[in-house]
């Protein structure tokens, strides 16, 4: 501080005090004319122009795409105590026509996914021995298991342990049936584990048809995650999906397999005005639990008795006992859809969504947030990607993001349109949350996507630019379907935290060819990306200011600096979009002060960056009006 003020008098006797007022950018949240394109696409996106050093390496490869769609699957796993890798899927029968192409491997790396052991297993040897023809009774009668689809896969590692040899690999998902003789159809899911080294398979499978359960696709797993001693599963059921059911798998440590139970939950969905006997449950559904396994939070999309008709938002139940009871824990959404709801012209739709907890316990969910059209109960595809923070009783928002294609691609008009595929993952500690996302950018149709993704410090709450994860790879606008590990890899080869990411990229557009996987090694961030958080020693200013804050009309920037050099100044807002800036100028030593004009500013929360000799410098700064 003494080195600071005795800069300021010297600057201030010596008569060096430099002034101007930045130029707000107009119309910042609407698409650009052509002559100001290149300033408006820094402004809708803040994307990050750092060249990415990604592996693009081959793993298993599968005999069509249905192995690696749904946003929910979590196929990818991190297990920093064994530092292993693994990714799952369903088996290429050019390779092993044994089973069909409903059987299930993994795959295994032990060195952050520069080398993989390919094609464990099976670990549904029953498809094998039966050749996908699985002896199951239904409330139709005796039939037969005919394949697993959209595989969860996970090495489940009891709490503590660090010898691979205590290590087991769990999966689930839905498989399909013959249902009534001819007609293959959903009814059914597959449980399967075995040892980490692919020895001593074993599988079932259990059928949800009947008058408690529902079959369906929306009866299907979804997701698969470790909490505490027990692996956790969510799926839906009932004659009108009214029911959420939660499994609950537990180490058999005597017959190394694992014991299943479900917990069948029955919010009080409203009544849906869009057709009778529907509820106003969308489908969404997604799960996560502490490193520790100590809380858990299990979310379904929907509007429950009491909320808006016209509301599709996040409901979420708690668990304390890992996954042995479940309680309602949130019916006051409402109160984090403000930023939201004004941005988007009609109510918010919680559509594809992934989730993490945090160090402190706080759930946090990453998702698209389209336009709901209430008159005819469909979507537009526009919207943001936003980030909602849960601390057990309340809500907080983030905007992310933006929905930047106006259609989805690939499969236009079913469920395995490609969308934004959002993802989360964390970091071991809880401390660092990372995002990704698939866009393609300057088109309307996401049908070239590149991998995008952002990080926030969730104790700081700092967070980066928006970068594009493939950029200059070869997995440059091809990177489809990106599944992503829940654990971030902590000290990775290119970064200190990396996304363990897989997605297939040479594929023929049909949907029945076969397609190779590729695992993304090296994408990621450090922590000198995060826009708030450079050591104030490192920077070149003295006696920052930023005055008044909260600023209503005009905002005022000061800072003195010692010597020449080239200086910025951005205001950027909740999204990374830059929304007021000055072009880099070459500034003279002594005391520079700038005014932004506020008042062309919505009322909000906005990042004042400051860039000077190479170093990032950022303050917060709160616009009233």
């Amino acid at each position: 501080m003494k080195r600071t003020i005795h800069l300021l008098t010297l600057l201030l006797i010596s008569g060096l005090v430099y002034s101007q007022s930045l130029i707000p950018i107009p119309n910042a949240n609407e698409r650009p004319a052509e002559d100001s394109r290149h300033i408006s696409e820094q402004s809708s996106q803040h994307i990050q122009e750092k060249v990415v050093d990604v592996d693009v390496i081959s793993i298993s490869s599968v005999s069509n795409i249905f192995t690696i769609l749904n946003v929910a699957q979590n196929q990818v796993h991190y297990v920093p105590e064994l530092e292993a890798l693994s990714f799952v899927h369903r088996q290429d029968i050019g390779e092993f026509p044994e089973g069909g192409s409903g059987t299930v491997r993994y795959d295994i790396s032990m060195d952050q996914g520069a080398n993989w052991t390919l094609d464990i297993g099976p670990i549904t040897p029953q498809m094998v021995s039966t050749n996908a023809m699985v002896p199951i009774s239904t409330p139709a009668g005796e039939d037969v298991i005919r394949g697993c689809r959209y595989p969860n896969g996970l090495i489940y590692n009891p709490p503590g342990n660090t010898d691979m040899n205590n290590a087991f690999y769990v999966s689930v998902g839905p498989a399909l049936f013959t249902e009534f003789g001819d007609a293959v159809g959903w009814g059914s899911n597959y449980f399967s584990s075995t040892k980490l080294d692919g020895s001593d398979p074993v599988d079932t499978y259990q059928v949800f048809l009947g008058d408690d359960i529902a079959g369906g696709v929306d009866g299907l797993i979804t997701t698969l995650v470790q909490g505490g001693e027990a692996v956790h599963a969510m799926s839906s059921g009932g004659a009108n999906n009214d029911k959420q059911l939660i499994w609950r798998g537990v180490l058999d440590e005597e017959e190394t397999e694992f014991e299943w139970s479900v917990t069948e939950i029955e919010p009080e969905w409203k009544t849906s005005i869009a057709g009778a006997g529907a509820n106003m449950y969308n489908g969404y559904q997604n799960m996560a639990f502490s490193a520790d396994g100590s809380i858990g939070y299990a979310v379904f999309g929907g509007a429950l008795e009491g909320q808006e008709d016209s509301l599709f938002i996040p409901n979420v139940y708690t668990t304390a006992d890992q996954g042995v009871t479940w309680e309602l824990a949130s019916d006051n959404f409402e109160a984090g859809l403000t930023t939201v709801g004004q941005l988007l012209d009609g109510r918010p739709y919680l559509r594809n969504f992934d989730c993490v907890v945090d160090s402190d316990g706080n759930l946090r969910i990453f998702a698209e947030v389209l336009q709901l059209n209430t008159d005819y109960w469909t979507f537009f595809y526009a919207g943001y990607l936003v980030e909602y923070v849960f601390d057990g009783t309340s809500w907080e928002e983030r905007l992310i993001g933006e929905v930047t294609n106006n259609s989805p691609g690939v499969f236009q008009g079913n469920f395995q349109d490609l969308f934004m595929h959002p993802q989360a993952s964390i970091s071991a500690d809880g401390d660092v949350v990372i995002y990704t996302w698939s866009t393609t950018i300057g088109e309307d149709v996401n049908i070239n996507p590149d991998i995008f993704g952002r990080a926030i410090n969730t104790e700081s709450g700092y967070i980066t630019e928006i970068k594009n994860l493939t950029e200059e790879s070869d997995a440059e606008s091809f990177a489809y379907y990106n599944t992503s590990s829940p654990v971030l890899i902590t000290g990775g080869s290119e970064y200190e935290y990396e996304v363990p990411t897989v997605c297939f990229l040479d594929w023929s557009g049909d949907n029945l060819d076969p397609v190779q996987l590729y695992y993304l090694k090296g994408m990621g961030f450090d922590t000198d990306e995060f826009l708030v958080g450079i050591e104030e020693e490192e920077s070149p200013l003295e006696g920052l200011l930023v005055y008044p804050n909260p600023a209503n009309e005009v905002a005022r920037v000061s800072f003195a600096i010692e010597q020449g050099m080239k200086t910025q100044i951005r205001v950027l807002d909740a999204i990374g979009r830059i929304v007021i800036t000055n072009d880099e100028q070459n500034s003279s030593p002594g005391i520079h002060n700038f005014e932004i004009e506020t008042s062309v500013l919505d009322a909000g929360n906005y990042i004042i960056e400051i860039i000077a000799d190479a170093t990032k410098t950022t303050r917060s700064l709160n616009v009233v009006h």
